[in-house]
């Protein structure tokens, strides 16, 4: 991302700003720890299948 904001800096400011809005995290450069990753987020690596994407919203949004 351009600017002085990392990817994992916006998750953190949507989390603070609106809290119920389930969080997916892709990359295929990094694999952020589970605790950089704000509460409830899900990490998905990059390449990734249709049917994961799929299962991880399915699994944010129960």
């Amino acid at each position: 991302m351009p600017g002085s904001v990392d990817g994992l800096g916006l998750l953190a400011i949507i989390r603070n700003r609106w809290p119920p809005i389930a969080l997916v995290v892709t990359s295929g450069q990094i694999e952020p720890a589970v605790e950089d990753l704000p509460a409830g987020a899900r990490f998905l690596a990059k390449p990734y299948l249709q049917r994961q994407l799929g299962q991880h919203l399915h699994a944010l949004t129960r």
